[in-house]
């Protein structure tokens, strides 16, 4: 029986649609155990679960093809399998910056659409309302320990893009949502130091003393 032979190009394809695959699994997997951890997971987020691994296959299927064409600056080298197993891996599980450089691309050879029509033309990266309230910490998950601890900032009006300062060192950001930031406490001296969370139109929100670090 003659063996069933998958020509190298469609494997590629396999290959990189299932590490996309993996890395959104992997996300989605991250993110509903912060949540179900802190007690802030919502039914309503049960078909995103579902889909991201779906939505990640696809999107580590189109930057595959767009860095195997050349559209890219980066150039795509030799016809490595584990360099675009890496690259779907990396697309699935970092969507949302993959999907900023998908469009930087875009731009390069496609011309911008007018802003206000039908919603194109509109970034998250857009300069927020005036109106916009400042954001509002009401309390952290975790008060003590070291440098590396995970903590959950809860509170109201956390914007996409946020940053978090413990005593003036900036935290490795998480998932964020208008209710909470999930940060790692950065490396800090002993001590009681002030949790800033500043929003990017700058308005921002201080806790003093609200976490200690042991």
């Amino acid at each position: 029986m003659d063996k069933f032979n998958i020509p190298f190009t469609a494997a590629l394809f396999l290959i990189v649609m299932l590490c996309g695959s993996m890395g959104s699994l992997l996300h989605a997997i991250r993110s509903f155990y912060v949540y179900t951890g802190n007690r802030e997971l919502k039914w309503s987020w049960a078909a995103m679960y579902v889909l991201l691994p779906f939505a990640g296959a696809l999107l580590a299927t189109i930057s595959y093809l767009i860095v195997r064409g050349g559209l890219s600056q980066t150039p795509p080298g030799n016809d490595s399998a584990y360099g675009y197993a890496a690259l779907g891996a990396l697309v699935g599980l970092f969507s949302e910056q993959a999907i900023q450089q998908l469009k930087q691309i875009s731009e390069k050879i496609l011309a911008k659409p007018e802003p206000g029509k039908r919603g194109e033309g509109k970034t998250t990266d857009a300069p927020l309302p005036a109106t916009t309230p400042p954001p509002k910490i009401s309390e952290l998950s975790q008060k003590t320990g070291p440098a590396g601890t995970p903590v959950t900032i809860k509170g109201d009006n956390f914007v996409q893009g946020a940053k978090v300062n413990f005593g003036g060192a900036a935290a490795i950001v998480g998932v964020i949502t208008p209710a909470s930031i999930a940060i790692t406490t950065p490396t800090h001296a002993a001590g009681a130091v002030d949790v800033e969370v500043i929003n990017p139109d700058a308005k921002n929100d201080i806790l003093r003393g609200g976490f200690t670090y042991q």
